[in-house]
């Protein structure tokens, strides 16, 4: 379950950056001080975002889902951030194209095993339109851990 590596230290309700790479030192820069990261995480996640860009277009705002590999990572954790203003990022699987980015989900990923469940479970939140509502009208970082909570808990039930 995401919202179980949620913690509202690594929330950013409105990050205001200009670009990818600085939305990347902020993120992923707070996972290393927190000892979650290794002190080469940032470098290594800024050349895969080169080789395998993760911005993805939902049709309501466009979301990136940066991360690297487990060698770089202490310990499991999601990032969020909620930009100021849209940031672009290429396209997953389309490198050629840009995706103007408002919500990021920066994952440090410890276990290679889990890596596609963590990736699954971040489509199934924004796939959800009105989980993505409630992502953006988040006043606190309590609400954000609550609507992915709430989305992960009801598919459970579902399933």
């Amino acid at each position: 379950m995401l919202w179980k590596e949620l913690d509202r230290e690594l929330i950013f309700l409105d990050l205001d950056v200009q670009c990818s790479d600085q939305v990347m030192d902020i993120l992923g820069g707070t996972l290393v001080k927190a000892g979650y990261c290794k002190p080469d995480y940032v470098k290594a996640l800024k050349k895969r975002e080169k080789e395998f860009p993760t911005g993805i277009d939902t049709g309501l705002l466009g979301i990136a889902i940066p991360h690297t590999a487990v060698d770089y990572v202490n310990k499991g954790k999601i990032a969020i951030a909620r930009l100021v203003n849209k940031v672009p990022f290429h396209q997953m699987g389309n490198d050629e194209e840009v995706v103007n980015v408002k919500l990021v989900f920066m994952l440090a990923v410890d276990n290679p095993e889990r890596h596609l469940t963590k990736l699954q479970s971040i489509v199934e939140v924004i796939q959800d339109e009105s989980i993505l509502m409630r992502l953006l009208n988040a006043k606190t970082e309590e609400q954000m851990i609550d609507a992915i909570k709430e989305k992960e808990m009801s598919e459970c039930i579902r399933r």
